[in-house]
């Protein structure tokens, strides 16, 4: 009996069809040294990468016509100097980037998470 349970448990948490969760934009530091800010530009580009999956994936999840469009990010902008400026540059672009397509996908998220597949 009890490996009947956890095999239904388990085929009950595989066949869910839920999409994914959206995390909140981590926070920048208040004090900027380049260590800082490397650390923040990499976890805004891993939220950047986040937000590309979870568009991608759901537009295949859902196969709906009328799904929202996106853009991806110009991945050939941000600078590779490891300075000072050229991070906040590549930040500037990465939260510009964040601010467009959270619209996008809190729409996406709002209209989709309720649905049943």
């Amino acid at each position: 009996m009890l490996k009947l349970v956890n095999y239904l448990l388990i085929t009950f948490l595989l066949c869910c069809t839920t999409i994914a969760s959206l995390p909140d934009k981590p926070n920048l530091p208040i004090i900027q040294t380049l260590e800082t800010l490397a650390k923040d530009e990499a976890q805004l580009s891993d939220y950047v990468m986040y937000l590309i999956t979870f568009l991608a994936k759901t537009k295949v999840k859902v196969n709906d016509l009328n799904y929202p469009e996106y853009i991806y990010p110009n991945l050939s902008t941000p600078k590779d100097e490891h300075s000072i400026t050229s991070i906040k540059y590549n930040i500037k672009l990465l939260l510009e980037y964040i601010d467009k397509t959270k619209t996008i996908t809190k729409k996406v998220y709002n209209q989709y998470s309720k649905l049943k597949m």
